[in-house]
């Protein structure tokens, strides 16, 4: 007995805008889609919410998404906690080639995934909010960088995130972010630092502002442990600002955190 393929499915705009920042974001969580494509569009959060869930509901059935069958946050999170990306039939749907893993993550790479996507959610709403005039939030692995050093050797850059702002005064600001997860020590930090360091240096990057980079941590005490670091190190400091997770799009949207001249 052959199965039988999934029903057509009929994608408006939006379903094909939240299949869109699926494959962008690589893995996205149900509150976080609700907070991009459905805050502000009905009369309650709980309205908001079933709508939410009946949406993604419908893209899960007909085959397009793929719900994972762990929630980030544990089961705490309820419906909001669940994870999803975009199958090889939701990729065709919006134009994209490439097929996506038949596996699931592992933990570590969801929550580092999903913590990226956290922060690219809160810039996005921040905006809506007014917060900035407008931002842009690129993504690995499109945010990675390949360059050659002074020594002639060929590397990537690998940052987390490329947030690039128009504040609310007419500043464009450039960062690099690195989402750190307390899974590095103080040597492997400080070895990523050099690597942005001689990106720098090479004058490989197009855009005449180089980012600075910032590096978040969920708490204070981890952000002390990452500053401490690149404060004993050789690396040039004000390339480099710390902050923790909760206050990481202040510092992303505020001009008042450039350095003098806005380069490092």
């Amino acid at each position: 007995m052959r199965r039988r393929g999934p029903a057509r499915i009929e994608l408006s705009e939006r379903d094909r805008a939240i299949l869109a920042a699926t494959a962008k974001h690589r893995l996205i969580t149900a509150g976080q889609i609700e907070r991009l494509f459905f805050t502000g569009q009905h009369a309650s959060a709980v309205a908001t919410r079933r709508r939410c869930q009946a949406v993604l509901a419908r893209l899960v059935h007909g085959e397009v998404l793929e719900r994972l069958g762990r929630r980030q946050g544990g089961h705490a999170a309820g419906s909001e906690g669940y994870t999803y990306r975009v199958t090889a039939r939701g990729r065709r749907a919006i134009g994209l080639s490439g097929r996506p893993s038949r596996y699931e993550p592992t933990d570590a790479f969801a929550a580092h995934t999903t913590a990226c996507g956290e922060l690219a959610t809160q810039i996005h709403t921040a905006v809506r909010a007014g917060q900035a005039e407008a931002a842009t939030v690129t993504m690995e692995p499109d945010c990675w960088r390949t360059f050659t050093t002074a020594h002639t050797a060929a590397e990537v850059l690998k940052p987390d995130l490329l947030v690039e702002v128009v504040t609310t005064d007419g500043w464009e600001l450039r960062w690099w972010v690195e989402i750190d997860l307390a899974t590095a020590h103080a040597p492997a930090l400080i070895r990523k630092c050099r690597q942005y360091e001689a990106y720098w240096r090479s004058g490989a990057e197009p855009h005449d502002v180089y980012p600075r980079v910032l590096w978040t941590a969920h708490t204070t005490k981890r952000a002390q442990f990452i500053q401490a670091a690149i404060t004993r190190s050789s690396v040039t400091g004000d390339l480099f600002a710390v902050t923790t997770t909760d206050q990481a799009p202040a510092v992303l949207l505020d001009n008042h955190n450039q350095p003098e001249g806005g380069d490092p």
